[in-house]
């Protein structure tokens, strides 16, 4: 079956009045078209499977940007609490001892808001910026680390 259609194929070729080389050019040309649509192809699939191996690798690597976050916020919220712990302390002691009246010590009828204000002027002093001190968060923080109201009439 094969030999014949070669034998007619050439035949038509040769009435057609196509050469040999023509021929195998044209052959050669599909040829290479072939494997350079299998290289295309294979480059796809390779750079699928490249994108895939990263974006698993890189959710891989969230986790220790996340353990990152985690350990900043515990920080974060561990100074928070010390600054309310150490501003309260100093307030109760300050309130043994009689204060003169320019201090402006307890003007605040709310201990939480007089707090915030002398945590947040502490800080802009040392620091320069403007940051928010969150009293209310950090003195429920100071309840459920179980620290008692005695020295801190605040949250007692």
């Amino acid at each position: 079956g094969l030999a014949l259609f070669v034998n007619v194929g050439m035949v038509v070729l040769s009435d057609l009045k196509i050469g040999t080389t023509t021929l195998l050019f044209l052959f050669a040309a599909l040829m290479a078209f072939r494997a350079w649509k299998v290289f295309g192809q294979r480059r796809n699939i390779h750079s699928l499977e490249l994108v895939h191996m990263l974006y698993y690798r890189s959710t891989s690597n969230n986790s220790e940007l996340l353990d990152a976050l985690t350990l900043r916020a515990q920080e974060e919220h561990a100074k928070e609490v010390i600054l309310a712990h150490s501003f309260l302390l100093r307030h109760h002691q300050q309130q043994q001892q009689p204060l003169p009246k320019e201090t402006g010590v307890g003007t605040d009828s709310n201990p939480v808001e007089h707090l915030r204000k002398q945590v947040e002027a502490w800080l802009r002093l040392r620091s320069g910026l403007e940051i928010n001190f969150c009293a209310e968060r950090a003195c429920k923080h100071l309840k459920e680390l179980g620290v008692k109201g005695a020295a801190h009439p605040v949250i007692g």
